[in-house]
C-alpha cells in the first residue's frame, strides 16, 4: 500500500470517527447530561422531603405532647352553652368538700352574650346565684376550693345570713363563669 492510499485511509477512518462519536457518542452524552440534572434534581427534592418529613413529626410530637393541656382548657373553660351544666357538678362537688350544704343555684344571661352577637368561638360571661349553708371555716375552705379550681369562676359578691340552727349561716354567692359561643 502506497503511502496516498494509507492516507485517504487514515483521513476516512478519522472522518468516520468524528461522524460516529458525532451521531452516537454525543447524543448519548446529552442524554448522560439530562439524566445527571435529573438526579441532582431528585436528590435535592428528596432531601427538602426528608426535611419535611422531619418537621411534620416534630409538630405532630409537639401536638400530641399539648393534647393534655387541651383538656385541662376544656376544663377550665366549657366549650359551649350547654355544658355550663357541668358547672354545677363541679360547685356541688367542692361545697360537699368544703362541709357546705348546696341550696339553690341559678343561671342569668347578661346582657353582653346576648345583644352584641358575638362572633362564634368568643368568650361569653354569664352569671349565677348560688345559696350554700354551713359554717363560717367550711365557707372559707370553700371559697379557698373556688379560688384553686380549674374552672374559671369570678366570686361578684357574697351575702351572709343566720341561719335557722345553731352556728349555721346561709351564704348567698354571686358568681361569673364563662363559656365559650
Amino acid at each position: 500500500m502506497s503511502f496516498s492510499a494509507k492516507s485517504i485511509t487514515s483521513l476516512i477512518l478519522v472522518v468516520g470517527a468524528v461522524v460516529l462519536g458525532y451521531f452516537v457518542v454525543l447524543p448519548r452524552w446529552n442524554a448522560y447530561s439530562a439524566a445527571k440534572q435529573v438526579l441532582a434534581t431528585n436528590q435535592e427534592h428528596e432531601t427538602q422531603l426528608e426535611q419535611s418529613q422531619t418537621q411534620l413529626d416534630a409538630f405532630l410530637a409537639e401536638y400530641k405532647a399539648h393534647t393534655a393541656d387541651a383538656q385541662t382548657l376544656n376544663q377550665a373553660l366549657p366549650l359551649s352553652r350547654p355544658q355550663i351544666y357541668d358547672v354545677l357538678n363541679s360547685l356541688d362537688v367542692l361545697t360537699a368538700q368544703s362541709g357546705l350544704a348546696l341550696g339553690a343555684t341559678g343561671f342569668q344571661d347578661t346582657p353582653q352574650s346576648d345583644t352584641l352577637n358575638a362572633a362564634s368561638d368568643s368568650i361569653q360571661p354569664i352569671d349565677m346565684t348560688l345559696s350554700v349553708s354551713g359554717d363560717y371555716n367550711g365557707f372559707k375552705n370553700f371559697i379557698s376550693l373556688l379560688e384553686t379550681n380549674l374552672r374559671l369562676i369570678d366570686v361578684n359578691s357574697v351575702s351572709i345570713h343566720s341561719g335557722t340552727a345553731a352556728n349555721v349561716l346561709d351564704f348567698t354567692i354571686s358568681l361569673r363563669t364563662y363559656y365559650q359561643q
